[in-house]
Order: C-alpha cells, then structure tokens, then sequence
C-alpha cells in the first residue's frame, strides 16, 4: 500500500488468523515476524495487530506466543 499510496499512511494487522488457528508453531512465527518486518520497514506507521478477529476457538497460547514476539521484535529503534 505505500508503494501505491505513499509514506503518510498508517498499516494495521495482517498477521495471518487461520494460521494461528491451524498452522505450525513455526509457520506462526515466521508469519508474526513477516508482518511486523514489513509494516515497520519504514520505522513508523504501524498498528501491529490479526489480519481479523481472533476466532473462536483459536489456541490461547498461539495468541500469546503472537503477543510474545510482538513485544520481542516489535519497537522501533530509538
């Protein structure tokens, strides 16, 4: 979107939900740490959060190993 739109836009989201759900602990992990290397590549503008809703039914732990690396990986650098 900021190739089309430009840099004066904020993103949010696009952690994949249905692979929290059915994925791997691997797959969860590299697409978490997808969506924040591409929503942060240009150090600002960026709501980490689900590509959706959490489902019901969706394991708890996929949920906080999500919000785990969230806080890991997910500062800009000062």
């Amino acid at each position: 979107m900021r190739e089309i739109i430009g840099d004066d836009i904020c993103l949010i989201g696009n952690v994949n939900c249905g692979l929290l759900q059915t994925g791997t602990d691997e797959e969860c992990c590299a697409d978490v740490l997808r969506a924040l290397n591409e929503g942060m590549a240009k150090q600002r503008g960026y709501i980490f959060s689900t590509s959706n809703c959490v489902y019901t039914g969706m394991p708890l732990r996929r949920y906080e190993m999500m919000l785990k690396i969230w806080r890991e990986k997910g500062r800009y650098p000062f």
